[in-house]
């Protein structure tokens, strides 16, 4: 029986097949009149348990009682394995007060490793921890296939962390990761996904760092968000290297979180350093990305001039990008630190930074600010043009700036520059001329009303209410 078992296994028959050629053998024994000792009952459960007759199977316990016949150990295993496919932990019940009954001690390895393969595949996560407690108080030790099957159920039901204590628990963390590669990166991943900091920096060095394992790249892009999150620029950098490392290609995805841990951490040369190392990558940094840097620096102005001074060091580094000295300008004309904002944009020759378009509109910004249209004509009729040709923005900036002043009629000469190169100002400007208008009570008002409809900007509540108040009394 046990060879015709073993061909049937490399043969590959069915379970009915096989079940079919082993009844053929038992009854040839039945036809001698041959008694079934323990043995042919293990194979008849193996045959039973390949075609999945689990009904079959344990009317094998009645008919050795009726022979009496003592089931073997293996017996016993082969039965609590076929009741744990079957997901039925009061079957596995029966068979282990069965298994006492005749006089063995449930309490070994393999009876646990069935146990437990039952309550995975019920999804009995507490009832497997207080297994495995057991397990520990009675002196059991746990296979490394047995902590797989929780960490599967561990990750099936989103409980990372309850995972990461039970490895870390058993100071097998760093085996398991070597042994099953695939399911600790799945651990790893539940842990980001779940913002688990201290699980995810600690699985990342076993994993990346100690046993060289390479995360696909989507994970990659969770730990840079945990690491965003938590300010952890270290842990980002990493992430950052091992991209490059395993030839991914750099997006602006992967640098956006890394801003934001380096800007958390206040330490604003690293952060600003960011954005050179993306424009290296062959990835443009833009205004989006350095978002989480003008969020930080907010309306603190001492930690703007902080940024500022970092400026020199990238320089020296060679590390300064456009983006991060327009920044600081934007941040400064924010705030309405125009002498900040002049005094910097005055050193861009000295930080070696050829000044773009967006340095322009970062210094119209602080003159707009101030009320300065003088220094911003100045620097308007300076840089705006050649390679600086001005833009929509440009131009409806220098609206918005004459606008500030008293006398304002050459917000009508950049109002016609605009409509004259095609552009359609923005609606910040026409608002800002419409209200300047109604404010003195100009006759061109009517007229600037249509050209901003036809443009598609409609007359806001707070706009009506404007023009209303300055409405002419009669």
């Amino acid at each position: 029986m046990r060879q015709t078992l073993d061909m049937a296994s490399i043969l590959s028959l069915t379970g009915k097949s096989t079940v079919s050629k082993i009844l053929g053998l038992a009854k040839r024994l039945d036809e001698a009149n041959i008694p079934y000792d323990a043995n042919i009952y293990e194979c008849l459960l193996s045959a039973y348990s390949k075609a999945d007759d689990i009904d079959q199977a344990m009317a094998l316990f009645d008919h050795m009682r009726n022979n009496n016949v003592r089931p073997t150990v293996k017996f016993f295993h082969n039965a609590l394995q076929l009741a744990s496919q079957f997901a039925d932990p009061k079957l596995q019940a029966w068979i282990l007060e069965e298994m006492e009954r005749v006089g063995y001690n449930p309490k070994m390895r393999p009876v646990y490793g069935h146990m437990l393969t039952c309550m995975r595949n019920n999804g009995e996560i507490e009832r497997a921890f207080d297994t495995l407690e057991r397990m520990r108080l009675e002196g059991v030790t746990p296979t490394l296939h047995m902590y797989r099957q929780l960490v599967d159920m561990c990750v099936q039901f989103n409980h990372p962390d309850m995972a990461y204590d039970m490895l870390k628990g058993a100071a097998i963390l760093d085996t398991f990761a070597g042994r099953y590669n695939y399911m600790y990166m799945n651990l790893l991943r539940s842990a980001a996904l779940n913002s688990s900091h201290e699980i995810v920096k600690d699985m990342w060095k076993i994993a990346v760092l100690d046993h060289n394992i390479a995360p696909d790249e989507g994970l990659c892009h969770y730990v840079l968000h945990v690491a965003a999150h938590y300010g952890d620029s270290s842990l980002g950098s990493d992430v950052i290297r091992v991209i490059g490392k395993l030839g991914y290609p750099y997006k602006e995805s992967h640098f956006a979180p890394l801003i934001e841990a380096f800007a958390a951490t206040g330490d604003w040369k690293s952060t600003l350093k960011v954005l050179h190392l993306m424009r290296a990558a062959g990835i443009t940094p833009s205004q989006g990305t350095a978002r989480p840097i003008a969020y930080k620096l907010g309306k603190d102005v001492e930690a703007i001039r902080l940024a500022r001074d970092s400026l020199a060091q990238l320089k020296k580094e060679d590390s300064l990008d456009i983006l991060a000295f327009n920044l600081i300008i934007h941040s400064f004309a924010y705030n309405n630190e125009y002498e900040d904002a002049m005094e910097t944009f005055g050193r861009a020759a000295e930080l070696g930074v050829t000044i773009d378009l967006e340095t322009i509109h970062a210094i119209l910004d602080a003159c707009i600010h101030a009320e300065e249209a003088v220094m911003g004509a100045k620097i308007f009729d300076k840089y705006a043009h050649g390679n600086l040709s001005p833009n929509a923005t440009t131009l409806s900036k220098m609206v918005t700036l004459m606008c500030t002043q008293d006398n304002y009629e050459d917000a009508f000469k950049y109002l016609e520059q605009m409509k004259s190169m095609g552009f359609v100002p923005l609606r910040g400007c026409y608002y800002r001329l419409v209200k300047k208008l109604a404010s003195n009570q100009d006759s061109r008002l009517a007229i600037a009303l249509d050209d901003m409809k036809t443009c598609g900007y409609d007359v806001t509540a707070y706009l009506q209410e404007h023009l209303d108040r300055h409405a002419p009394r009669y």
